[in-house]
């Protein structure tokens, strides 16, 4: 997970636990200390990133590793959502891109259907 809201990550971390999800989570604060986790840490099955983080944006992030994550399932999400975004987002290899739940129990929904399958 990336996410530069510690109140995000905190309610996620929460969420997969209340799931009793089969994951791992790292957490990376920054786009920056993300972008070298990715290109020299063993590939996660998933990632899950703020699109909207100072220094470098969850888009930067995608655009600076040039699809190199395959296999990686990857998710923007962004509580700014713009639909303009969507197609770069897309194109720069994310699976999709979301608008981060506003209520817990839609959070939980999510979660559990991009971690069923996961370990």
């Amino acid at each position: 997970m990336v996410d530069d809201d510690p109140a995000d990550v905190l309610l996620a971390q929460m969420a997969l636990d209340e799931l009793n999800a089969p994951v791992k989570v790292e957490v990376s604060h920054d786009g920056v200390r993300a972008l070298a986790r990715l290109k020299n840490g063993p590939t996660p099955d998933l990632v899950l990133m703020d699109m909207n983080m100072p220094a470098l944006t969850g888009l930067g992030v995608l655009l600076k590793l040039g699809h190199t994550l395959r296999g990686t399932r990857v998710v923007l999400w962004s509580s700014g959502w713009k639909a303009q975004d969507e197609p770069a987002v897309m194109a720069a290899g994310a699976e999709a891109y979301l608008r981060k739940p506003t209520h817990y129990s839609d959070l939980l929904a999510l979660l559990k259907s991009l971690t069923q399958g996961t370990r």
